[in-house]
């Protein structure tokens, strides 16, 4: 999966689904939001199993996929960046991590599988 977009955007979405997920659970994959990227449609969802938040987002979309990554983590990443920039994300499957570039810096979160995630409607 790789796409980009812009951090107000992202931090919009993200901040729509984060209080979905749950600050402490037994069940680490709820800990996370799930992406799925189709075309340039970025779906970003969230559940406790009880309440499910799920928003999409208009991307430049390079390769489909999908991941759940760790979202008290990615969401602080990405809040702490400068407002007026441009965030490429690529996943590497193998490595299991995400990468976050972001000009000249890059950071890397790691990522579970998103089969792992529950199913959703």
């Amino acid at each position: 999966m790789q796409f980009v977009t812009n951090k107000a955007d992202l931090f919009r979405a993200l901040t729509k689904v984060k209080d979905a997920v749950p600050q402490r659970t037994t069940i680490e994959i709820l800990a996370g939001f799930l992406l799925e990227l189709s075309g340039n449609k970025l779906t970003i969802i969230g559940t406790d199993l009880k309440v499910c938040v799920k928003t999409d987002l208009d991307v430049t979309g390079i390769k489909n996929g999908s991941c759940v990554i760790d979202a008290q983590k990615f969401f602080s990443i990405v809040k702490e960046l400068p407002d007026k920039v441009d965030i490429s994300i690529m996943v590497d499957y193998e490595k299991m991590r995400a990468f976050i570039v972001v000009g000249k810096s890059k950071l890397s979160l790691s990522i579970m599988a998103a089969e792992d995630f529950p199913k959703v409607e």
